[in-house]
């Protein structure tokens, strides 16, 4: 009930790299090599002259003086999410999740991202699990990395006219 509610209304479709200006990628950030996977984003969106934006997601559970690995603005913790899953108002706020031309999910499936994904109010949107709201699913082979996704992300776009 609430995913519906809180769903973008934004209609989608499958977009050439040519109509992309903006993109937001969400990146799991408890995998060892999200670091180089985001060099390779913003390296590959830099030279298309698309601006990008990347939210890091990190749902594994920190002591509570530990530090999380990435920066608290831009990034959904295990802490930002209330009992049943669902990232708190005040998260998804400071999140900004603004309309952009295409939305990639690197991670995995879990409910926050799912609605994240539904929420997000994107013209295209590309994902890694089937997931009604994506135009593109990359059902890759079990234990493909993020930045193995990506490169078969890139790959698609050179075939889409």
């Amino acid at each position: 009930m609430a995913l519906r509610r809180a769903a973008s209304k934004l209609p989608t479709a499958i977009l050439p790299l040519s109509l992309i200006r903006s993109a937001t990628v969400l990146l799991d950030a408890s995998e060892s090599s999200f670091e180089e996977c985001e060099r390779r984003i913003r390296a590959y969106f830099s030279q298309l002259r698309i601006q990008v934006k990347i939210i890091h997601i990190y749902l594994e559970k920190l002591d509570k003086d530990a530090a999380a690995p990435v920066d608290g603005t831009q990034a959904l913790l295990l802490r930002d999410l209330d009992w049943c899953g669902r990232p708190s108002a005040s998260k998804i706020r400071s999140l900004d999740l603004s309309a952009t031309d295409l939305f990639i999910s690197l991670c995995g499936d879990s409910y926050p991202v799912e609605f994240i994904s539904s929420c997000i109010p994107a013209r295209f949107k590309i994902g890694r699990f089937p997931l009604a709201v994506f135009d593109v699913v990359l059902d890759g082979r079990q234990g493909q990395t993020q930045e193995e996704v990506f490169l078969s992300i890139t790959e698609l776009f050179t075939k889409i006219k």
